[in-house]
């Protein structure tokens, strides 16, 4: 009796769990010109210094600087605004982790796009 009202209440509350409510599959009205205005705009427009650049310029600063990345990978490189708040400025940002899998044992670096790098502090 037991194992058939365990069986009973597990049924049910996948039963409330899984279910679906039922959804109005409508299409989406027109967009209009003027709906579109008052999106907001993105400022975008390609970089100065695209990735493959900035990937060759972080390549020499690791060789300049001696660098030692053997016991690394890069696992991230993204865009970022970098700076104080009202002087925010693009740049390439790398980031290498230590095989170990070690928090904190990271490199850090970032391609401005007048072309200069900086290593980011880690921990």
């Amino acid at each position: 009796m037991k194992s058939l009202f365990c069986v009973l209440a597990i049924f049910l509350c996948s039963c409330a769990v899984f279910s679906q409510t039922k959804t109005d599959n409508k299409p989406p009205d027109k967009i209009t010109d003027k709906q579109t205005s008052k999106l907001p705009q993105i400022k975008g427009s390609k970089p100065p210094i695209e990735m493959p650049k900035a990937l060759k310029i972080m390549g020499k600063f690791i060789k300049k600087q001696k660098i030692d990345t053997s016991n690394y990978y890069l696992s991230r490189v993204n865009m970022i605004q970098y700076g104080t708040k009202n002087d925010e400025k693009p740049v390439w940002y790398f980031r290498w982790i230590n095989v170990d899998g070690r928090l904190g044992d990271y490199i850090e670096i970032a391609v401005f796009m007048d072309g200069s790098v900086k290593r980011m502090p880690s921990m």
